[in-house]
């Protein structure tokens, strides 16, 4: 019900702004995509994670079968933690979340591996 209350009232904006002789406004809705969850493979370069658009996030686990840790960060990680590092070591089978708005902003690298995994999830 409140999605069609929601839609009609729009529609009486853009039939208002159109008649009063404005430009029809491009409007934006949010829409819920509903929870997301993706993997990806781990290698000695930094990466961005693929792309999802999350609302509240996302929480990424290293798989326990990996053998090595990964750094998580922006988009300068470093496989150093601490002084002068920028990134954050996840030991295999360990998790870390992040409070952001799309995946792509979280970066992984590995020190020594070319084939460990991540797998993440967000809504």
């Amino acid at each position: 019900m409140r999605k069609i209350m929601v839609g009609a009232c729009i529609m009486a904006l853009l039939a208002w702004a159109s008649a009063a002789g404005a430009q029809t406004p491009v409007v934006s809705v949010g829409v819920d995509r509903g929870p997301v969850s993706f993997g990806a493979t781990v290698t000695e370069s930094a990466a961005a994670l693929p792309s999802y658009i999350v609302t509240t996030g996302i929480t990424c686990t290293a798989a326990s079968g990996n053998s090595a840790s990964i750094f998580f960060g922006g988009s300068a990680v470093n496989t150093t933690f601490g002084t002068g590092g920028t990134g954050y070591p996840v030991s295999p089978g360990a998790s870390i979340a992040y409070s952001v708005k799309n995946s792509n902003q979280v970066y992984i690298i590995s020190a020594s591996s070319t084939s460990d995994t991540v797998n993440c999830t967000g809504n």
